[in-house]
This record gives C-alpha cells, structure tokens and sequence, in this order.
C-alpha cells in the first residue's frame, strides 16, 4: 500500500506547474523546496523495504552512546571521543558480529571492534582520518532488538558545523527518533526548536531525559516539566540513567526507569516495527503532502503580489511623472521668463540687425524698393557661412535653445535618478513587509498543527519569504539595476530638433532691418521691435523644450514601467501570470485529493 502510496504522489508531484516550469519556480523563489521535496519522497520510497531506523539525537553529552550501548547491552558505541572527531554510527543486528568502517568515497574497510579507538583522536594523522569517514556500521548477534537499526550521530551544537549538518541530513531519512535530554540542562529553547523541526518532517519521537541520577529532581518533576513545555512533540516521555543501567548498579534507584523505557521498546517498537514502519512512512508523506501544499500556496500569494507590486510600482510612477513634468515646466518657463530680458540675447539681435544694415543691404533696398522687407526677411533667415562670426536669428535662437536645455536636462536627469530610487525603495519597503507577513502566517500554521502534522519548514520557508525571490531580494534587486540602467539612458539633446522660426519672427526681423535704414531716428520703437523679437524667439525656445520634455518623460516614465513589468514576471506577461494562478490552484485541488 505504501509502494502504491509513494507512486500516487509521485505522478501528482509530476503534474506540478512548478516543476513543469523552471522559470515559473525560479520567479516564486521555490526550486530549491520542491526539488527538497521530491528527494524526500524517493528517498521514503528508497527505505520501504529496510529495518526500521531509530535515531538517537540530542545535545552533546546527553549521554547518547552511553544509552546505546546500555539498549543493545554491550560497549559497541565508543562514549570518549571528543564531538570533534565523531562519526554516524550504525548499530544493527546480525549473525556474524563485525564492524566496518564506511568512507567517504565509498569504499570499506572490515576492522576488528576492539581497535576503533585507535582511529580516532586529536592527533594531526587521526583528525585527518576522521574527515574521510562516513560512518562506522556495526553488527553484533547481541543485539537484543533484531529489528532496529540505532544511528549514533555527533550532538547538535558541536563545534563542528560538518556534524552539526550530518545530523541534520539523518532526520530526513529515520523512521523514529529517541530524542535524548541532558537532566541537567532540561527545555533549552534552542534544543526544542530543533525538535519542532524534526515533528515537521512527521516523524515520530520518543523523548528520553538522561542523567537523572546526576540531578535532584525526581523523575516525575522531570518528564512533567518536559511535557508542559513540549506542544505534544512526543509520543512518550522517559526519564532514565543510562549510566546505571549499562553498568547493572542494583543499588540504583533508577532501574526500574529504564527497565520501563526498554519494554515499551521491546513491546511498541520492536514488536510492531513493520507497523511502526508503515506509520512513519504513512506520516511522512502525510506531511510531505501538506508542505507541497503549503509551498504551491505561498506561490499563488507570491504571484498575487507580483502583480499588486506592478500595479503599485505603476500608480507611484504616474504620480512621479506629474512630478517630474511640473518640476521641468516650471523650471524651463521660468527660464524662458529670464530670456526675455537676457542681455545677451538683445544684444545678438542688435547685432544682427546692425549687421544687416550693412551698405551693401542698403544698396539692395535700393534696388527692390518697397519689397525690402521681404527680401531683408529671406536673407535673415539664412546661415550667413561667409561671415563666420555673424549669426541668423536662426543661429541665435539655436544657441538660446542648446544653452538652456543643457541646463534642463541635467535638472531632468537629476530628479528622473530621485524618482528611480523613490519608486524603488517604496518598492522594496512594501515587498520586506509581504516578506515579513509571509513568514508570520506560515509560522502560524507551523504552530497550528498537530505533531504528526508539522508539514512546515520553518527554515525553508525562510529562504523562500523573500517571498518573493522574487518579490523579495532578487526581484528587487533587479528592479532597482532596471531602474537605475534607464536614468543613465537618459540623452535629451540629441532629441531636440532645430526650431524653425515662424514666418512672424523673421518678418519682424526683416522690418527691423528696413526701418534701421529707413528711420534711424525713431530709437524708441526700434527697441520696441527688437524686444518683440526677443519675447517671440524666448516663446519659441520655450514651446519646443516643453513639447520635447513632454514626449521623452511620457517616453522615459513609460519604459520604465514596462522594464518593471518584465523584471517582476521574469518576462512573463500578465496573462500568463493569471494562468499560471489557476493552473497552481487546480493542482492543489489534486494534492487534496491524496
């Protein structure tokens, strides 16, 4: 039935919009879990057939190796070598008594069980040695439990993190844990975080308080106290010395404890292994079941929020880009404002038309007569290139319009750079928090369920709240070089094409010309032509840098939004997202269904 079991889940895994789509997985942040997943499942289907696997795990010196020896009722599981220096034993029953020792590269080597010692030290030679090691497996005829396999492994906490990992890996394969708790320092948090994350992965656990006879409470006080502060991690609780019971010390009170602790394993464990087997397998991809659930869950609320990120990212952008078009309108008026009072430029068109009046134009009136200001008119609107260091009125406004912009657009570049790095940390400030929330709803459902319910990987889980990899730090990561790669884009003057004097500018130009010639007496309406001029060509300059800037910003702000686009759906479009949601959503109706 669990054969069948495994294989149902099998092909519904299969059917999972995630795996189907690399891309999708790597967008929600989820690969590494359900990848974590499906090795779970073919390494349950992988020990269907094997000795019930018994876990011994605890702080270091809880005394595990010690209980080992005194469960088997021989010294096979060494109780001196320094944590440092430890590897995963494997103590099982067999005809033949051996032990062997199982290297890192595969390869094994059959020694006498009296000379173990003498591979393991602090020596220079036997830390080296130690490194190689995979585990020690031992058979013995003795063993009193035929069907245990016990695994030894190094503390949790040690000094070495490469122990402290190996333990971790073992939780995922054992079908029952003896979680061993040191008398002395009973209901550290830290040690019951770890067994939360062990009642996670479904796995029954027994507790077992050791070193009883080193404190003065008595065992009772003890294993209440554990129960109260456990949240129904545990089957059973036990209170023993293992010391004691190992070396047989009829004087010792604590006997019969242990002598409890080995008949309810004889009787529950032992006994009904291949029921005890099945169940821990049943609860195992009960909870794998439940975490694949909760994993697909938190996608669609990424995905939902990838696109409520996009909506959002849109609206500050529009709001911006009002910013930014009052900012440059105020700021090119007001420019244009002082241009129809620069010196400058009512100089350059006294010169113009100085120049203009030349004798040779004299001579030129002379000869056209009364249509002298049209003809001045088609001469002023032209380059003079035999006279390099006189200007056109078309010269003089070009000049006026280049100067300016070059001062708009490094005002333009300016608050474009705020408003990427506005909209972005607005950006990132919402996706911490849907981070922040992601984790506190899937910590609330950690504690929500039951022992043999706790699907949850708080740890993973963690990993994933970026939750948003990419709604958290890669897309946000993204988003931010996206955003801060179209500020440097940003070239307004070769956007700016050459303004064409209207027909009104240059037949004021060509009657200013005429009128010099004609009435060089009347100074006071000479000068008032000659301001319209410059009010006109100001009003020019103004018109074209407003329509330009209109059209790059509705440009610029515009890219902006569809490169965001791009980066938050991984180049996916919005219906495709929606899709993807009622794909995920009809999947987990499927794992319901199991």
């Amino acid at each position: 039935m669990s054969l069948q079991q495994c294989c149902k889940i099998e092909n519904t895994l299969n059917q999972s919009p995630l795996r189907k789509n690399q891309q999708l997985a790597d967008l929600v942040g989820l690969t590494p879990q359900i990848q974590d997943i499906s090795m779970r499942l073919s390494t349950i289907k992988a020990d269907l057939n094997t000795t019930l696997r018994v876990f011994l795990i605890g702080e270091v010196k809880a005394g595990k190796s010690t209980l080992i020896n005194a469960i088997v009722g021989q010294d096979l599981s060494p109780t001196n070598i320094l944590e440092a220096t430890a590897a995963i034993w494997e103590i099982g029953y067999a005809e033949q008594s051996s032990t062997t020792i199982v290297y890192k590269d595969g390869q094994e080597q059959v020694i006498e069980h009296s000379d173990i010692m003498s591979f393991f030290g602090t020596s220079d030679e036997q830390l080296e040695f130690a490194e190689k090691v995979a585990k020690i497996v031992v058979k013995t005829h003795q063993h009193q439990f035929k069907e245990l396999l016990l695994i030894d492994s190094p503390g949790l906490a040690t000094i070495t993190n490469q122990n402290a990992e190996i333990t971790q890996n073992i939780m995922q394969d054992v079908d029952l844990a003896l979680w061993v708790f040191n008398a002395n320092h009973l209901g550290q948090t830290d040690i019951m975080q770890r067994v939360a994350e062990l009642a996670k992965l479904g796995k029954p656990i027994i507790a077992v308080i050791n070193k009883i006879d080193e404190t003065e409470d008595s065992p009772e006080k003890l294993t209440r106290y554990l129960r109260r502060n456990s949240d129904e991690f545990f089957q059973d609780i036990f209170a023993i010395s293992a010391f004691d019971a190992l070396n047989q010390k009829q004087d010792s009170e604590y006997l019969e404890y242990f002598d409890e602790f080995k008949n309810y394993l004889v009787e529950q464990v032992n006994e009904k292994a291949p029921q005890v087997k099945n169940d821990s397998i049943q609860s195992s991809l009960h909870a794998l079941v439940r975490q694949e659930k909760s994993y697909h869950k938190s996608a669609i609320r990424k995905l939902e929020k990838l696109q409520q990120e996009q909506q959002d990212c849109a609206e500050d952008l529009r709001y911006e880009k009002n910013r930014l078009s009052d900012d440059i309108r105020i700021m090119i008026e007001q420019s244009c404002t002082e241009l129809n009072y620069d010196t400058e430029l009512n100089s350059q068109i006294h010169n113009n038309i100085d120049h203009q009046s030349s004798s040779s134009i004299s001579n030129m009136i002379k000869t056209v007569g009364n249509n002298a200001p049209s003809a001045l008119s088609k001469i002023l609107s032209q380059e003079q290139t035999s006279q390099p260091n006189l200007k056109s009125l078309a010269d003089i406004t070009q000049y006026h319009l280049h100067t300016l912009n070059d001062k708009v657009q490094y005002r333009y570049q300016t608050v474009y750079t705020d408003i990427i790095n506005s909209v972005t940390q607005q950006s990132q400030i919402r996706l911490a928090e849907f981070s922040q929330k992601e984790n506190l709803y899937i910590s609330h459902q950690l504690q929500s369920y039951t022992t043999t319910l706790q699907d949850i990987d708080a740890i993973e889980t963690a990993k994933t709240a970026a939750a948003v990899s990419a709604t958290g730090g890669v897309v946000a990561s993204c988003y931010a070089a996206t955003l801060g790669a179209s500020a440097a884009t940003v070239t307004m003057g070769a956007a700016l094409a050459a303004i064409a004097l209207p027909v009104t500018i240059i037949g004021a130009a060509g009657g200013l010309a005429y009128g010099i010639m004609k009435s060089k007496e009347n100074k006071a309406k000479l000068e008032q032509q000659i301001q319209q001029t410059q009010y006109q060509i100001a009003d020019q300059i103004k018109q074209q840098l407003l329509n330009s800037y209109s059209s790059r910003i509705e440009q610029d702000l515009r890219m902006v939004e569809q490169e965001n686009q791009k980066t938050l759906f991984a180049n996916f479009d919005q219906n495709q997202i929606k899709q993807y949601e009622t794909d995920i959503e009809t999947y987990i109706s499927q794992l319901s269904l199991i």
